[in-house]
């Protein structure tokens, strides 16, 4: 009989044009408390943010906060999750079992696979690709070594995953920014020559230099593109897009172009005194 009471109580509190179909039935019941019609009817429409799903939607700690009532707990999961000391330690403990099984997977797999090719006579194009997986395995040991050793993979993160990718680079071009302890590290672990681009000594203002400013300078190019100086794109392949029609439409006009580039043509002789 109790509960039959409280379903006609919370329908008198709500008529049928202010209910949310899609708000459980828990939380007009539990809003129905507030006093104020008006109130009542516009809280209902303005859900609070949840922080564990990042939306707008009634959950009963929400409504009960609305309408100060006590409640058991109102602490999130993030919240209580940054409470528990024990938690970094363990993603930190995962992540090195991860690491761990990740060489124990590649040593298990080589020694399954490798006595099975005996006998096998390798193309040029196996050869090749066998040795540039190889590279790629170097440099991330010589990455994951380093990374043990020194506890530091901030400085060295970037150069390391273009080592890893790209096995073939042996020399790498930089400024004065990147000179100091990167360099014998590159060499050591990276086997790396990295090459640093001081300015000419007693320098003062800007300064044409060999290897400088290349990366600029190609931005420069594509930012030639008006579409490409602000980016509104929705998605990145849309921006990716937009950028190779930019270089497209640079080199087609560099390989068409009818007179040679100015540094290449012969400056003009004075004319003689008659």
């Amino acid at each position: 009989m109790k509960t039959l009471e409280t379903y006609r109580w919370v329908a008198s509190r709500w008529p049928a044009q202010h209910r949310r179909h899609r708000v459980p039935y828990y939380i007009h019941k539990t809003l129905a408390s507030l006093r104020d019609d008006e109130e009542r009817w516009e809280r209902i429409t303005k859900p609070p943010l949840d922080r564990r799903t990042q939306t707008h939607r009634w959950t009963d700690t929400a409504a009960k906060q609305a309408v100060d009532q006590k409640f058991a707990d109102t602490t999130s999961v993030q919240q209580k999750v940054e409470r528990t000391p024990a938690l970094p330690r363990m993603e930190r403990s995962r992540d090195l079992i991860e690491l761990v099984g990740a060489c124990s997977v590649f040593v298990a797999t080589v020694g399954r696979v490798l006595p099975t090719l005996r006998g096998h006579a390798f193309t040029a194009e196996e050869k090749a690709v066998v040795a540039r997986n190889l590279g790629r395995v170097r440099a991330t040991a010589d990455w994951l070594e380093a990374a043990v050793t020194s506890g530091d993979v901030s400085l060295d993160e970037g150069l390391a995953r273009l080592r890893m990718l790209h096995p073939q680079l042996t020399l790498i071009w930089g400024d004065s920014a990147y000179a100091g302890t990167l360099v014998e590290w590159a060499r050591r672990f990276l086997h790396l020559t990295m090459k640093i681009v001081t300015k000419r000594p007693g320098q003062t203002g800007f300064k044409v230099l060999a290897r400088r400013w290349i990366v600029e300078r190609s931005l420069s190019w594509l930012m030639n593109a008006r579409r490409n100086v602000i980016d509104f794109e929705r998605k990145p392949s849309h921006s990716e897009a937009h950028l190779t029609v930019a270089s497209i439409t640079l080199m087609t006009r560099r390989l068409t172009r009818k007179r040679p580039p100015a540094w290449t043509r012969k400056p003009a002789s004075a004319p003689q005194a008659a």
